[in-house]
């Protein structure tokens, strides 16, 4: 029961970093428009910190909300973004290690575990950075933060890198093949 246990999270957790990966930046869910988190660390990443100026007027910022905002999305910036680069490279390790020629369960364990940590980290940074946003603005304000920050390329994808842009659909050169 245990084993089925830790495949079903090893299995969940390549899946999770595949479609992140296959999608790219920008394009997390795909879709004319639409964007559909593959993993709870994506849905929390809160946005870079060059949003705040053109989104500004639209949230009806006073001036000391988007100084405020955007010197906790500067730190973010410094502090969220190399936990989830840690995280990207401990699930493309798992997904090698799932397809390796020489397939090692203790080995796809330890990489599960590594790679549960470090997006276990990148959660926790998200819901600390939101948790100063939510200090700073109102929930509506938040709310269209979020929504906006989605629009504009995805949580976390800052300078609008849009739906679409980037690498094409199937593989990327840096990451596993797309699960079928």
């Amino acid at each position: 029961m245990k084993k089925n246990i830790v495949i079903g999270v090893v299995l969940a957790t390549a899946l999770c970093a595949t479609a992140v990966w296959s999608a790219g930046p920008g394009r997390a869910g795909g879709g004319a428009g639409k964007s559909v988190m593959s993993c709870p660390a994506m849905a929390i990443m809160p946005p870079q910190a060059a949003v705040v100026d053109r989104v500004a007027e639209s949230l009806e910022l006073t001036d000391d909300q988007a100084a405020r905002l955007k010197d906790v999305l500067t730190k973010a910036d410094k502090t969220v973004r190399p936990l989830s680069q840690k995280s990207a490279d401990a699930t493309k390790a798992l997904c090698k290690a799932l397809t390796a020629s020489e397939y090692s369960v203790k080995n796809v364990k330890d990489l599960a575990d590594k790679a549960e940590i470090a997006e276990s980290a990148v959660i926790s940074a998200g819901i600390d950075v939101w948790t100063q946003i939510r200090t700073i603005l109102t929930a509506e304000q938040a709310s269209k933060l979020q929504e906006t920050a989605t629009v504009m390329g995805g949580p976390g994808q800052g300078q609008g890198q849009g739906q679409g842009q980037g690498q094409g659909q199937g593989q990327r050169p840096d990451g596993p093949p797309p699960m079928p």
